[in-house]
């Protein structure tokens, strides 16, 4: 071949290729480029329905529960006259009648100190085994004395974990009177502060006379307690979702309860609650988890009604979530220990005596106030 026959051979050749690398090469490009992890997504449409059907029937439900409460409180005569703060854990439903409304709370202020206490021991402040004398600056008539938990005396010598026990099972005054000095109330609060609980102060001793009133009053940190039906639900919620350490602990000393006369009272017999009451002249409140087989719920109650039962009957709502169950007095659950002996049985004429005054002093107190504020 010659050289002209060989120059168009090349010629030949070259222009092949390029129009191979035209036709070829991006296609070759895009199906090696392509983003390995992108998946075209595939609709179920069946299965969206049935969570927005889903969603729907939880909301229809909320809405019926709220109704119930409402008109449940309604007939009660309570209306503008209570907190309610109900959370369903299974089925997510909230309802919220006045939740940040602020409230003596009473004995349900002892809830909240379960949480320093535990906080202190794993830092090793204090040991649970240690024991304490009973000083006389903290010994206070007290709601409820059994035989498993005697009256605290002055110069009673008990552990802490006594004193935990004794301040919720059966609700003892004295006993949280001497936690207060052993944990400091600045701490417990900085405490509740860190976990969400924002509303409620940690700020007094229970059940004082005029003397002991006036030794408190110099106390650092000391306030007045508070607290609202929100974080009292606040603080159910994160021990049943073991958000705070040692929860199950905890909720295995509410659970022991003893002073059962409102939110288990109309309540099936088997249901377990882990709760704290509260009750100061006509001041009712409770508070806790309600362990309702396969559906289990938080409730805060705080009511202002002067009957105890007006507690009860919006928690038998709350459970049985039926409009049968609305205006209905159903029988009650109220077992009482064969060594459970109430206050009215213990409380001796010097106590009773005591407690007047304290009472009368503090009405004193509270009508110079108001006459200065006016």
């Amino acid at each position: 071949m010659n050289q002209k026959g060989i120059a168009y051979l090349y010629l030949l050749i070259i222009v092949a290729s390029g129009f191979l690398l035209v036709k070829y090469i991006p296609s070759i490009y895009q199906s090696t480029h392509q983003p390995k992890s992108i998946i075209t997504p595939q609709v179920f449409p069946q299965a969206d329905q049935k969570i927005k059907e889903a969603t729907a029937s939880d909301q229809m439900q909320q809405a019926k529960l709220e109704k119930y409460l409402t008109v449940e409180a309604a007939l009660l005569g309570v209306s503008d006259n209570i907190s309610l703060s109900f959370k369903d854990f299974d089925h997510s439903k909230e309802v919220n009648i006045e939740p940040t409304r602020q409230w003596i709370p009473a004995s349900t202020i002892k809830a909240f100190v379960m949480v320093e206490v535990f906080r202190q021991r794993d830092l090793g402040l204090i040991d649970f085994d240690r024991e304490v004398t009973i000083d006389s600056i903290n010994v206070v008539p007290t709601e409820l004395e059994t035989d498993e938990f005697p009256r605290l005396r002055e110069g009673t010598r008990v552990t802490i974990y006594q004193l935990i026990e004794t301040m919720i099972i059966q609700s003892d005054n004295t006993a949280y009177n001497t936690l207060l000095d052993i944990l400091d109330r600045r701490n417990i609060n900085l405490a509740l502060k860190n976990i969400g609980i924002t509303e409620t102060v940690v700020g007094e001793k229970l059940n004082l006379d005029e003397t002991q009133f006036q030794q408190d009053l110099q106390v650092a940190g000391r306030q007045s307690d508070t607290t609202t039906a929100k974080d009292l639900t606040t603080l159910f919620d994160l021990l049943y979702n073991k958000k705070i350490a040692h929860s199950a602990e905890i909720l295995s000393i509410f659970k022991r309860q003893k002073i059962n006369n409102m939110i288990p009272v109309y309540l099936p017999s088997n249901t377990l609650v882990a709760h704290k009451t509260g009750d100061w002249s006509s001041i009712y409140h409770d508070a806790g988890v309600v362990f309702k087989p396969d559906d289990p719920f938080v409730l805060s109650i705080m009511t202002n009604s002067g009957d105890p039962n007006i507690v009860a009957q919006i928690a038998k709502v709350a459970y049985f979530q039926t409009a049968d169950s609305i205006g209905q007095t159903f029988q009650k659950n109220t077992p009482q220990a064969d060594n459970q002996k109430s206050s009215s049985q213990l409380i001796t004429l010097a106590n009773y005596q005591t407690m007047l005054k304290s009472l009368q002093k503090k009405l004193q107190r509270n009508f110079q106030l108001l006459r200065h504020l006016t």
